[in-house]
Protein backbone atom coordinates (compact mmCIF):
# COMPACT_ATOMS: atom_id res chain seq x y z
CA UNK A 1 0.00 0.00 0.00
CA UNK A 2 1.35 3.41 -0.96
CA UNK A 3 0.81 6.26 1.45
CA UNK A 4 1.10 9.99 0.77
CA UNK A 5 2.88 11.54 3.77
CA UNK A 6 2.86 14.90 2.01
CA UNK A 7 -0.93 15.27 2.21
CA UNK A 8 -1.62 17.78 4.97
CA UNK A 9 -4.84 17.53 6.96
CA UNK A 10 -5.58 20.65 8.98
CA UNK A 11 -6.66 20.19 12.60
CA UNK A 12 -7.61 23.87 12.93
CA UNK A 13 -10.90 24.48 14.77
CA UNK A 14 -11.41 20.79 15.62
CA UNK A 15 -10.60 21.12 19.36
CA UNK A 16 -7.39 19.25 18.69
CA UNK A 17 -4.94 19.04 21.57
CA UNK A 18 -2.17 19.36 19.00
CA UNK A 19 -3.43 22.70 17.69
CA UNK A 20 -5.58 24.26 20.39
CA UNK A 21 -4.51 22.82 23.74
CA UNK A 22 -0.85 21.96 23.59
CA UNK A 23 0.46 24.87 25.67
CA UNK A 24 -1.84 24.08 28.60
CA UNK A 25 -1.07 20.38 28.30
CA UNK A 26 2.70 20.58 27.95
CA UNK A 27 3.35 23.43 30.34
CA UNK A 28 0.63 22.64 32.89
CA UNK A 29 -1.12 25.97 32.65
CA UNK A 30 2.01 28.07 32.46
CA UNK A 31 0.62 30.31 29.74
CA UNK A 32 3.41 32.81 30.35
CA UNK A 33 5.96 30.25 29.16
CA UNK A 34 7.81 31.98 26.33
CA UNK A 35 8.53 29.96 23.22
CA UNK A 36 11.67 30.62 21.24
CA UNK A 37 9.77 30.20 17.95
CA UNK A 38 6.23 31.18 16.91
CA UNK A 39 3.68 28.39 17.36
CA UNK A 40 2.78 28.59 13.67
CA UNK A 41 6.27 27.37 12.78
CA UNK A 42 6.20 24.29 15.00
CA UNK A 43 5.46 20.78 13.80
CA UNK A 44 3.67 19.05 16.66
CA UNK A 45 4.23 15.30 16.63
CA UNK A 46 2.20 13.59 19.33
CA UNK A 47 1.67 9.98 20.25
CA UNK A 48 -1.49 9.55 18.20
CA UNK A 49 -2.48 13.02 17.06
CA UNK A 50 -0.68 13.91 13.86
CA UNK A 51 -1.57 15.82 10.72
CA UNK A 52 -1.43 12.72 8.53
CA UNK A 53 -4.54 11.32 6.94
CA UNK A 54 -5.62 7.99 8.39
CA UNK A 55 -4.78 5.20 5.89
CA UNK A 56 -7.78 3.73 4.09
CA UNK A 57 -7.37 0.18 5.53
CA UNK A 58 -7.69 1.61 9.05
CA UNK A 59 -10.72 3.69 8.09
CA UNK A 60 -12.30 0.60 6.52
CA UNK A 61 -11.68 -1.48 9.65
CA UNK A 62 -13.42 1.24 11.71
CA UNK A 63 -16.35 1.33 9.25
CA UNK A 64 -16.64 -2.46 9.46
CA UNK A 65 -16.74 -2.25 13.24
CA UNK A 66 -19.38 0.51 13.14
CA UNK A 67 -21.51 -1.64 10.82
CA UNK A 68 -22.03 -4.07 13.74
CA UNK A 69 -24.43 -1.42 15.12
CA UNK A 70 -23.16 -1.65 18.67
CA UNK A 71 -20.16 -0.13 20.40
CA UNK A 72 -18.68 -1.14 23.71
CA UNK A 73 -15.54 -1.79 25.64
CA UNK A 74 -13.08 -4.27 24.19
CA UNK A 75 -10.73 -6.59 26.01
CA UNK A 76 -8.20 -8.92 24.46
CA UNK A 77 -9.25 -12.50 25.13
CA UNK A 78 -7.55 -14.01 22.10
CA UNK A 79 -4.31 -15.93 22.71
CA UNK A 80 -3.13 -14.89 19.23
CA UNK A 81 -2.39 -11.38 20.56
CA UNK A 82 -0.02 -12.74 23.19
CA UNK A 83 1.64 -15.03 20.64
CA UNK A 84 2.24 -12.15 18.21
CA UNK A 85 3.54 -9.90 21.00
CA UNK A 86 5.79 -12.66 22.35
CA UNK A 87 7.25 -13.36 18.90
CA UNK A 88 7.92 -9.67 18.34
CA UNK A 89 9.70 -9.29 21.72
CA UNK A 90 11.77 -12.38 21.00
CA UNK A 91 12.87 -10.98 17.62
CA UNK A 92 13.53 -7.49 19.01
CA UNK A 93 15.04 -8.30 22.41
CA UNK A 94 15.79 -12.02 22.46
CA UNK A 95 13.24 -12.54 25.24
CA UNK A 96 9.74 -13.99 25.25
CA UNK A 97 7.36 -13.08 28.06
CA UNK A 98 4.97 -15.60 29.54
CA UNK A 99 1.33 -14.71 28.91
CA UNK A 100 0.64 -14.56 32.65
CA UNK A 101 3.43 -11.96 33.06
CA UNK A 102 1.85 -9.53 30.59
CA UNK A 103 -0.39 -6.84 32.06
CA UNK A 104 -2.39 -4.79 29.58
CA UNK A 105 -3.23 -1.12 29.94
CA UNK A 106 -5.77 0.90 27.98
CA UNK A 107 -3.01 3.43 27.22
CA UNK A 108 0.34 4.88 28.21
CA UNK A 109 -1.17 7.56 30.46
CA UNK A 110 -3.21 5.13 32.61
CA UNK A 111 -0.10 2.91 32.76
CA UNK A 112 2.05 5.81 33.99
CA UNK A 113 -0.55 6.78 36.58
CA UNK A 114 -0.67 3.20 37.85
CA UNK A 115 3.07 2.43 37.74
CA UNK A 116 4.32 5.45 39.69
CA UNK A 117 2.56 4.46 42.95
CA UNK A 118 3.39 0.79 42.39
CA UNK A 119 7.11 1.43 41.93
CA UNK A 120 7.65 4.30 44.39
CA UNK A 121 6.82 5.30 47.95
CA UNK A 122 5.12 8.52 49.06
CA UNK A 123 8.40 10.13 50.16
CA UNK A 124 10.21 9.28 46.90
CA UNK A 125 11.00 11.76 44.15
CA UNK A 126 10.53 11.30 40.43
CA UNK A 127 13.28 12.65 38.16
CA UNK A 128 12.07 13.82 34.76
CA UNK A 129 14.55 14.79 32.09
CA UNK A 130 13.15 17.61 29.99
CA UNK A 131 11.91 18.14 27.44
CA UNK A 132 9.66 15.14 27.94
CA UNK A 133 6.18 13.77 27.47
CA UNK A 134 3.73 15.93 29.50
CA UNK A 135 1.99 13.02 31.31
CA UNK A 136 5.26 12.09 33.07
CA UNK A 137 4.89 15.21 35.24
CA UNK A 138 1.18 14.67 35.73
CA UNK A 139 1.74 11.04 36.80
CA UNK A 140 4.13 12.21 39.52
CA UNK A 141 1.73 14.90 40.71
CA UNK A 142 -1.28 12.55 40.52
CA UNK A 143 0.60 10.09 42.73
CA UNK A 144 1.63 12.89 45.13
CA UNK A 145 5.34 12.35 44.48
CA UNK A 146 7.87 15.18 44.39
CA UNK A 147 8.81 15.87 40.77
CA UNK A 148 12.41 16.95 40.09
CA UNK A 149 13.50 18.17 36.66
CA UNK A 150 16.80 17.92 34.82
CA UNK A 151 17.14 19.67 31.47
CA UNK A 152 18.87 17.65 28.78
CA UNK A 153 21.43 19.53 26.75
CA UNK A 154 21.87 19.06 22.99
CA UNK A 155 25.47 17.92 23.35
CA UNK A 156 24.55 15.01 25.61
CA UNK A 157 24.55 11.61 23.96
CA UNK A 158 21.31 9.66 24.16
CA UNK A 159 21.37 7.26 27.08
CA UNK A 160 24.42 8.93 28.64
CA UNK A 161 23.21 9.83 32.11
CA UNK A 162 25.91 10.81 34.58
CA UNK A 163 26.07 13.08 37.61
CA UNK A 164 27.26 15.89 35.34
CA UNK A 165 24.17 15.60 33.15
CA UNK A 166 21.78 16.15 36.03
CA UNK A 167 20.88 19.80 36.37
CA UNK A 168 18.54 19.43 39.34
CA UNK A 169 19.34 19.03 43.02
CA UNK A 170 19.25 15.30 43.68
CA UNK A 171 16.79 14.18 46.31
CA UNK A 172 16.96 10.64 47.68
CA UNK A 173 15.38 8.30 46.96
CA UNK A 174 14.84 9.39 43.38
CA UNK A 175 13.58 7.42 40.38
CA UNK A 176 14.25 8.17 36.72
Amino acid sequence: MKYDFDEYVSREKTDSLTVDGWREYLFSGQSEFAMRYPAEGLINLWVADMAFATPEPILQAIRDRLDRKILGYTKIYDEEYYEIFGSWCERQYGHRFKTEDIVLSPGIIPALNRLVPLLTDMDDSILIMTPSYGPFKKAGEYSQRRVVYSALKNQQAAGNLTGKTLHAKPVRPIYV
